[in-house]
């Protein structure tokens, strides 16, 4: 069998064996590494390499240092202290939605997810309300606030260049996304306001347990103390990690060593702490990415694009059909690499149909970022998905809706905004 098939059917077992949760995730997550493997597509080092992908370091540091924040009280501090201010829980939801979007607009969205990690089980802990609801919420904020400028995450910067390498002495601002983005996300904020908060499952998760058993232990009073600093230096470090030229990922593993050499954190506390599943999920799923590019899978997609166009001029049929496709896989792959294969297609679909590149790589990126109906799409949803105790199918629930309303309100705006011909 053609590679590129294959790999095609492996993904599309994969997606269900995720929906239907039939044997754990990341069981799966490892299933199609293998399959992979065994097959031929990859090899062993190409399909198991993206373990040491820096993001999976970063989240496992996150999980140590956001554990150490609860574990002595800070988190517990911080909630009650914002309660006083969002006194319910509206408030609460709409001040997360409004900070974590804002900030993940000008920095990096897997930096931002893991910044908010430890402050928003802070608050949870603190005000009673539940984790799994405002981790998903934060994840919304995220997801959708990093799509108003090109700063937001790599495949957006990645498609700026795309544009400007299409018309060659063009400069895009960085805020020209935001003509149809920063739109989308306030209708996000609205939506969870409104409908998605009430959508989202309350969850407890295995980690859940284990930080209240934490509680009850005697704390040292240098232990909070030197927490508040090593987590405040953390995510300084992270704010601006592009100024002092080191990685956010190192910063926090920096920061997780510091605790550990200190004692505040044993070692095997840390070990235990760490959300593995969710390592193992991101980390198996990404090789299937690396495989949609080796085999040609990812331009026969882009072929049956064109083929659903059947040469169409129509700007908002040309919309949705360049949304729709790298919506449906960026829920399944990352939404950075479902960037990275299709705006360079994009190019080409845009001379085929002799429409404007622009607004063919807007839809596309636009599409692609609408990643939030399951754990896998970005980074953010990876991080929370242990620690919220949420299910695989329980991402769907507020965001296959969430989606849907997005995708109809950017078919309408992307041809008005950028005009695909003329």
């Amino acid at each position: 069998m053609d590679q590129a098939v294959l790999t095609l059917l492996i993904m599309v077992a994969t997606a269900v064996m995720l929906l239907l949760e039939l044997i754990p995730p990341a069981a799966t997550a490892f299933l199609c590494a293998l399959s992979l493997t065994l097959s031929g597509i990859l090899t062993p080092q190409d399909a198991f390499k993206d373990f040491a992908n820096i993001n999976i370091i970063l989240f496992g540091a996150m999980f140590v240092i956001g554990h150490a924040v609860f574990s002595v009280g800070i988190a517990t501090d911080l909630g009650n202290l914002i309660k006083k201010y969002a006194d319910n829980e509206k408030k609460l939801v709409l001040a997360i939605l409004l900070v974590a979007g804002s900030l993940s607009a000008f920095l990096s969205n897997t930096s931002t997810s893991a910044i908010f990690l430890p402050l928003i089980i802070g608050l949870a802990a603190g005000s009673g309300y539940s984790k799994s609801k405002l981790l998903y919420t934060m994840m919304v904020a995220v997801g959708m606030g990093g799509s108003i400028t090109f700063l937001g995450g790599p495949g957006w910067l990645f498609a700026k260049a795309q544009i400007e390498a299409s018309k060659p002495g063009t400069l895009v601002s960085m805020f020209e996304i935001a003509k149809v983005t920063l739109p989308l996300f306030i209708i996000s904020v609205i939506y969870m306001l409104i409908i998605g908060y009430k959508l989202i499952p309350n969850r407890q998760s295995d980690e859940e347990q284990e930080f209240k058993e934490e509680k009850a232990t005697e704390i040292p009073a240098w232990h909070k103390k030197f927490v508040a600093v090593i987590t405040l230096l953390t995510v300084l470090g992270m704010l601006f990690s592009a100024q002092i030229n080191i990685n956010a990922a190192i910063i926090a593993v920096i920061g997780a060593l510091a605790l550990v050499l200190s004692g505040v954190i044993k070692e095997n506390e840390a070990y235990r702490v760490i959300s593995w599943k969710t390592l193992f999920l991101f980390g198996g799923i990404l090789p299937l990415s690396t495989a949609l590019e080796q085999t040609g899978a990812g331009e026969m997609i882009a072929n049956f694009v064109l083929k659903i166009m059947g040469g169409t001029t129509n700007p908002f049929i040309i919309t949705a059909v360049c949304m729709i496709v790298p919506c449906v896989l960026s829920q399944f792959l990352s939404n950075t690499t479902c960037m990275a294969i299709f705006t360079p297609l994009g190019i080409s679909i845009a001379h085929k149909i002799g429409a404007d590149p622009t607004a063919v790589i807007m839809a596309i990126s636009i599409g692609a970022c609408l990643a939030i109906t399951t754990p896998i799409g970005q980074p953010g949803n990876a991080m929370i998905y242990g620690p919220s105790g949420l299910k695989f199918a329980d991402y769907a629930k507020p965001g296959v809706p969430l989606t849907a309303i997005l995708l109809v309100v950017s078919i309408f705006l992307i041809p008005i905004v950028w005009p695909f011909f003329g």
